[in-house]
């Protein structure tokens, strides 16, 4: 079985590179945030909150299953820390940009339209870096994992100059380099 991690900051490109790289590779795709949204949407409560009010449980249950996948199916898996989830997966990705290129691409819709702010007066990056902090503080007490340490990954990659396209063009070189199926 291979697996193969694609984790990142907000607005990196790591949930398009997952999805594109899965049907490149054929390859099935798993995301954690997909997962924790249909959690959300069964409780009937928005995603925000769903996330917010999350129990540790809650959180080691898809780690648990995160790692499960890894080891019985060929599969890109796509979460904030799958690199550190799974440690034995074959290829472990970091995506990053500076967070004003992050927070341009996710004011945008899937149609490339601007969407509307979630918080009156604050701006995009400062959405990004609001969210960013909090997720630092929820891992680092969750799991003692300090999210600024990319020690748990095998590449890390400046996405801001590099098109969706030629993004998943480096990895599958990579992957083709580095994987045997």
């Amino acid at each position: 079985m291979v697996a193969i991690t694609v984790s990142g900051k907000i607005g990196s490109g790591k949930s398009t590179l997952a999805k594109k790289l899965a049907t490149s590779l054929n390859m099935e795709y798993f995301s954690v945030g997909r997962w924790f949204r249909e959690k959300a949407e069964e409780a009937g409560v928005p995603i925000e909150e769903f996330i917010k009010n999350s129990v540790d449980n809650m959180h080691h249950q898809i780690d648990s299953h995160m790692k499960a996948i890894a080891k019985s199916k060929n599969v890109i898996i796509d979460a904030r820390l799958a690199g550190w989830m799974v440690p034995d997966a074959d290829l472990k990705i970091f995506l990053t940009a500076p967070s004003s290129v992050r927070a341009e691409r996710i004011q945008r819709d899937k149609d490339n339209r601007p969407t509307e702010k979630k918080r009156e007066g604050e701006s995009w990056e400062d959405e990004v870096n609001r969210r960013e902090n909090g997720e630092w503080h929820k891992y680092k007490k969750l799991y003692d994992i300090d999210l600024r340490d990319l020690n748990a990954y095998d590449l890390v990659l400046n996405t801001e100059r590099i098109s969706a396209e030629d993004l998943l063009e480096i990895i599958e070189l990579i992957v083709k380099k580095t994987i045997k199926f």
